[in-house]
């Protein structure tokens, strides 16, 4: 065989180079009919060639040649030797063809195989196939089968799936085989392409509101085209913060089902008295219930805090030199008109509060309390209630005047004094107003607590029930402040800027004991300069003996060395009666002049050695503090709840049953400059065996898996500086420690 022209293809109708002998090979992997026509284009007649094989032809050389460009044609010569492939081959044939070319979604085509030479009965198989072609491309019809040659033919259909799925067009290529197993194919390779006149479905989300109150609800509707009735979509709310809690009625996931292109669903806002702050909540939709696939956009609500927590919040006056500084405002000049003033208050002692006073005259208004203990103003004249509300403990005062007469309430309480009171308060204004310090310089030691100003109204003229949550800025308010725990200048409402003289300090300590800082969350303030302040509880059953024990605390100090006492030691809590009682009879919980924790007992000495632990780095911070023998003898220090350091082998019998608080039980040389709360002792029993979370809320006689029976102590957690939940301990105490705000 001799080639006698260059490789062509017939992808189009050629003469192959007048060649009247034509070597041709199928590149491809189907089997491909070529078409022979003449001069004229006169169809003459056609024949198979295989995939992957080599067939010769013999025509007249004008003649041409089509099938597909995986047949590869050239001229070549003539040879006796050569085997002819000739359109009018006595051989079978195989042909197809389809009713239709092109279908759209909905539409079918039908497929007809013709033969020659095939004997009736013989079965031929044929099959579907194309990229992302399957099964669930039709509706009716399979990708695979066979049929039955009957006069030289058969056929079968297939009707194309209208789904919503935007799939793209597709090309489906159909085959015929003689064999069951798909691998001799016969005739030619069809091809049907499938267009897609799917829609593609939309989701659009809407809400009913963007912007919510606590108490409120809204409706969210999902929205769609192309999507079939009964399809499922699921929904998910989320948030920073956002809970389940934050809803009265409606979850935060779900899911709905469409029905004529729509569902909704609704939520109600739950509304409480936790201050959270405005949120904001995502609305998200999925086509999955594994929540991966969003459908629509994300809608957005916000969620405004129309709550109102109880601001228990105060600010400390230390007595010395603490002042709050009012700008000079006309909104002082009370004139001879009405007025209310009023706020919770708490004295550390009779004299010295001072809430309210003009800084110059004239005009000047003072608010104060006497030696006595009741409740006074002055101007020109001392007005006097005869009622003394009290030392260590939350009242609420009011002073009111109403057309002329002066009048106190104590905790809603009308006095039975009432003053008539004409007097011109505020002169022109020019001045400013000190709370903390009246204009002789006299000071206020204790707290305040949402401090209120009204000009122009009388608020209470008869008894009433006190606020039992933060006071609100309402009609005729030209002061409301003392409320913040953060900061002490902070106000609600004020004329100007307030500025401080010394460190009042803000508090957490407050009035209201859902506040998270006052009513029944407290400590002892033990702060002074060598004042040797202390508490002491005293009763045979405090003595631990050589049994196990649990002694334990929260501390917070401002300052580690300054303004005590300078010795090695400053007491938190402990037994030992002096600096020098060494015979091993007590024990104590100090803070050393390095700043380091330490427990003590003679023999006995446990010092962390992290640096991390040192009280400089926790100032102004409440530690929690524990100290257990177990039953091995074992002498363990926790802080925080994370094991400090061990001493093993203390079989020292603890015989001291006086315990003190602040410094040592008769000795004063070892004053703690900070704060105690929540002081317990749990003999025969050791709470602590490995590292543990401390409580977060006060201590009680079972907490922590205490046995009510093995509390000997506890105390340090009330309004009272000497109270003892266990009531079987004589508690005292020395030089004022004052209540204070404890660590929950």
């Amino acid at each position: 065989m001799k080639i006698l022209s260059a490789e062509t293809n017939l992808g189009s109708a050629t003469n192959v180079s007048n060649a009247p002998v034509v070597r041709l090979f199928n590149s491809g992997d189907s089997n491909i009919l070529v078409t022979r026509k003449d001069y004229n284009a006169v169809v003459v007649g056609s024949f198979m060639v295989p995939a992957g094989e080599v067939v010769y032809t013999e025509k007249y050389f004008t003649d041409t040649l089509e099938g597909s460009a995986d047949v590869k044609a050239t001229k070549t010569a003539y040879s006796s030797m050569m085997s002819f492939e000739g359109s009018g081959s006595s051989g079978p044939s195989y042909t197809y063809s389809v009713s239709a070319s092109s279908v759209d979604e909905g539409g079918n085509w039908t497929t007809t195989v013709t033969t020659t030479n095939v004997a009736d009965n013989t079965t031929l198989y044929w099959s579907l196939s194309g990229t992302n072609i399957t099964s669930a491309d039709f509706s009716s019809g399979a990708l695979t089968g066979s049929g039955t040659i009957s006069n030289n033919t058969f056929n079968f259909s297939h009707t194309i799936a209208e789904d919503t799925l935007t799939e793209g067009t597709e090309t489906v290529t159909i085959k015929l085989f003689t064999d069951s197993g798909r691998n001799t194919q016969v005739g030619n390779t069809v091809t049907v392409t499938l267009n897609d006149t799917s829609l593609s479905p939309t989701y659009t989300t809407s809400l009913s509101h963007t912007s919510r109150d606590e108490g409120d609800s809204f409706t969210t509707t999902m929205t769609t085209t192309n999507v079939a009735n009964s399809t499922e979509l699921w929904w998910e709310l989320s948030g920073t913060g956002i809970a389940a809690g934050d809803f009265s009625s409606g979850a935060l996931t779900g899911s709905g089902t469409i029905s004529s292109n729509t569902f909704n669903f609704s939520h109600t806002i739950a509304s409480d008295n936790t201050t959270e702050g405005e949120e904001t909540l995502s609305i998200k939709f999925y086509s999955d219930s594994g929540r991966t696939s969003q459908v629509g956009s994300t809608l957005t609500c916000t969620i405004n805090d129309t709550s109102v927590t109880p601001a228990g919040n105060s600010v400390f006056f230390d007595g010395a030199d603490d002042v709050l500084n009012l700008p000079s405002s006309t909104d002082w000049s009370f004139g001879t008109g009405d007025f209310t003033i009023e706020a919770f208050c708490w004295r550390t002692e009779n004299i010295g509060f001072f809430l309210w006073d003009h800084t110059t005259a004239p005009g000047n208004f003072t608010v104060f309390s006497y030696a006595n203990g009741d409740i006074r103003v002055y101007n020109n004249q001392f007005l006097v209630s005869n009622v003394n509300p009290g030392n260590e403990t939350w009242f609420h005062l009011a002073v009111v005047r109403q057309s002329g007469t002066l009048m106190f309430f104590i905790d809603g309480t009308k006095s039975s004094t009432t003053h008539s009171f004409t007097y011109n308060i505020g002169g022109n204004g020019t001045a400013g107003v000190n709370i903390g310090k009246s204009h002789w310089n006299e000071m206020l030691g204790g707290y305040v607590s949402n401090l209120r100003v009204l000009k122009g109204q009388a608020l209470y003229t008869s008894n009433f029930t006190p606020p039992t949550s933060a006071l609100t800025n309402i009609n005729n308010t030209v002061f409301l402040g003392c409320q913040s725990s953060t900061d002490v200048t902070a106000a609600t409402v004020t004329p100007g800027t307030i500025t401080k003289t010394s460190n009042p300090t803000a508090q957490t300590f407050g009035p209201f004991s859902s506040s998270g800082g006052g009513g029944d969350n407290y400590g002892v303030d033990f702060t002074g300069t060598l004042d040797e302040k202390r508490i002491t509880a005293s009763h045979a059953s405090l003595a631990p003996g050589t049994n196990e024990f649990t002694i334990e605390c929260w501390f917070k100090t401002t300052s580690v060395a300054s303004g005590v006492s300078p010795t090695s030691y400053h007491l938190v809590m402990g037994s030992r009666e002096t600096n020098n009682d060494n015979g091993g009879e007590g024990i104590v919980i100090g803070v050393n002049t390095n700043g380091r924790i330490v427990v003590f007992s003679s023999g006995f000495h446990i010092n962390p050695t992290d640096s991390s632990w040192d009280v400089a780095n926790y100032l102004n911070q409440w530690v929690h503090v524990a100290v257990t023998r177990d039953n091995n003898d074992l002498l363990t220090l926790w802080l925080d709840g994370v094991n400090k350091g061990t001493s093993s082998n203390f079989t020292n019998n603890l015989t001291r049953s006086a315990w003190s608080f602040g410094n040592l039980v008769n000795d004063d040389s070892e004053d703690f400059n900070g704060s105690v709360s929540n002081a317990r002792i749990t003999i025969n029993q050791s709470l602590y065996s490995s590292n543990f979370t401390p409580a977060t809320s006060q201590l009680t006689m079972t907490s922590q898996g205490a046995n009510a029976g093995n509390v000997k102590f506890l105390g340090l957690n009330g309004s009272s500086i000497t109270a003892d939940t266990v009531g079987t301990a004589t508690v005292t105490s020395d030089n004022s420690p004052n209540a204070t705000a404890g660590p929950f």
